[in-house]
């Protein structure tokens, strides 16, 4: 159940967070008419937390993508949770997933109009997750990132249907006051079943953009591999 206790360095994140709103104005106008239709993904996001678009990206595209993660990942050793991840630094000396991932400017105004600030913190990567035995851990487990706001994208690699690996996220959470009191929930707490459970599944190349403090969790199973690139910007503080 979400705590009730009064966490002070939240309120702080939020005045500021009104204060920057006031200030931003102008560029975040600006930055609404670069944006032109893809305003529709901040104001379901800012909405319910989480928007779908399923070809934001083109094929030929998120062929390269998928191609050039293949060719990081399948030389690359598992973890202890069985995955493989790629690293920031691997993304950005692969020419295909830097353009894409770094130097994307609609991805950048997106995290900058959402979070209301041009100077933001931006980590990216990937992962390769295998089938496993269904566990709960770390993050597969439900929990919210411990930020106050922040803008996250992930772009699946390969189709996802429900009976696989995959995200979820409850919808609305991302407007809770959470915590390091709520950092993590178990899946038989009665909160759970309060908000409308969405799936991250699609078709290869399709975007998911939504706010890390909403409550989600990822999955194991035996069904099959998970690919899935991802961007998150923060404010800086």
């Amino acid at each position: 159940m979400i705590s009730i206790f009064f966490d002070k360095r939240l309120l702080k994140k939020k005045l500021v967070y009104f204060f920057k709103k006031f200030l931003f104005t102008k560029q975040f106008k600006k930055n609404k008419l670069k944006l032109g239709k893809n305003n529709i993904i901040l104001d379901n996001v800012n909405k319910y937390g989480i928007f779908k678009i399923e070809n934001f990206i083109s094929n030929n595209l998120i062929n390269d993508l998928s191609t050039e993660f293949e060719k990081i990942v399948s030389v690359k050793n598992t973890n202890e949770r069985n995955q493989i991840q790629l690293t920031p630094e691997e993304a950005a000396q692969n020419k295909v997933l830097k353009n894409f991932i770094i130097e994307n400017e609609i991805f950048d105004l997106l995290g900058q109009n959402y979070l209301l600030s041009e100077k933001l913190d931006k980590t990216f990567g990937g992962k390769r997750i295998f089938p496993m035995e269904t566990k709960e851990f770390a993050n597969y487990q439900w929990h919210h990132d411990g930020d106050y706001k922040c803008f996250k994208i992930f772009i699946l690699l390969n189709d996802i249907d429900e009976e696989g690996q995959k995200m979820e996220y409850l919808m609305g959470t991302h407007k809770l006051f959470n915590s390091h009191y709520n950092k993590i929930l178990k899946s038989s707490d009665p909160f759970i079943k309060k908000y409308k459970k969405v799936s991250l599944i699609g078709k290869k190349g399709t975007c998911y953009f939504f706010d890390g403090n909403g409550i989600h969790r990822g999955n194991r199973n035996k069904s099959y591999p998970r690919d899935t690139l991802a961007i998150t910007y923060r404010t800086f503080g």
